[in-house]
């Protein structure tokens, strides 16, 4: 039992970051193609933890962060400019990876212009918006489309949610949720009994599509599909992980959310040709 546990967590360290899968339109920049700019940034953010090496950071950990002093500190992964608190704002969310115990591992923070080059932070939040798509309001204000995940207890679970970043806390509407535990061959501290079958499920491709003034229609391909196992399955399985088992065949479904300017509101869900 000993060593099969020590193969399972083998199996959950190594496994396959859910992105890897996704096709999305980010609005991110890359931190690495604006250096001078990240660099600016950073002075309003960490100013005396700035690293400008290869991985532009806040290193030691800030104050505001879950583990302050922290010296592995948090890398920039992504710029994102926009209105987010105001129609005629100018704001910036730097996406930070590390520094952080929840289940995320990272965080963001959100700077607005005060004037000229000068920059404010206004609060650092505690999730992630390094695959975020902006979607403007009809009164010109900027909302944000994102996907995220989280790993707990050996199911990986993946959302798609609009969130509003002007409020404090932040405003989510989460639209589309998947559950993925092929990752752990199908065991988890949620269920209650041994579990007779592994599901692979996840998000495969987000799409906007409409006219200048913002998106009309946002498309979702969710993949899914499920496995019966046994108990010698899933310790075979511990060796490695179901995520690429090409017996667990997946079946495309479509999800359309119309834009009224305001809100996503979904439409009745296709499914597609499949499986696969």
């Amino acid at each position: 039992m000993f060593k099969f546990a020590v193969l399972l967590l083998a199996a959950i360290a190594g496994r396959a970051q859910q992105t890897g899968k996704l096709t999305f339109p980010s609005d991110n920049e890359d931190p690495k193609q604006i250096r001078a700019v990240v660099a600016e940034l950073l002075k309003s953010v960490c100013p005396n933890q700035i690293s400008l090496a290869e991985e532009l950071a806040c290193r030691p950990c800030p104050d505001f962060t879950s583990t302050p002093g922290n010296l592995a500190g948090a890398n920039i992964t992504g710029v994102l400019r926009g209105h987010f608190l105001s129609p005629k704002s100018d704001d910036v969310l730097l996406s930070m990876q590390g520094c952080a115990l929840s289940w995320n591992y990272g965080g963001t923070a959100l700077l607005t212009r005060e004037s000229g080059d000068s920059w404010k932070m206004v609060r650092y939040m505690g999730l992630t918006t390094n695959t975020c798509h902006k979607v403007a309001l009809s009164g010109g204000r900027d909302l944000l489309a994102c996907v995220w995940g989280v790993y707990s207890r050996g199911i990986v679970a993946t959302f798609l949610s609009v969130w509003d970043i002007a409020s404090d806390p932040e405003i989510e509407d989460r639209l589309v949720t998947t559950n993925d535990d092929a990752d752990t061959c199908g065991i988890s501290w949620l269920y209650p009994t041994p579990h007779t079958s592994v599901t692979r499920e996840y998000i495969e491709r987000v799409s906007f599509h409409g006219g200048v003034s913002g998106p009309r229609t946002m498309t979702v391909i969710v993949q899914r599909g499920t496995k019966t196992i046994t108990a010698e399955d899933q310790e075979a399985c511990a060796k490695g992980s179901y995520k690429e088992d090409p017996s667990i065949a997946v079946k495309p479904r479509r999800i359309t959310f119309n834009w009224d300017g305001k809100a996503f509101h979904q439409m009745p869900s296709q499914p597609l040709a499949g499986p696969r």
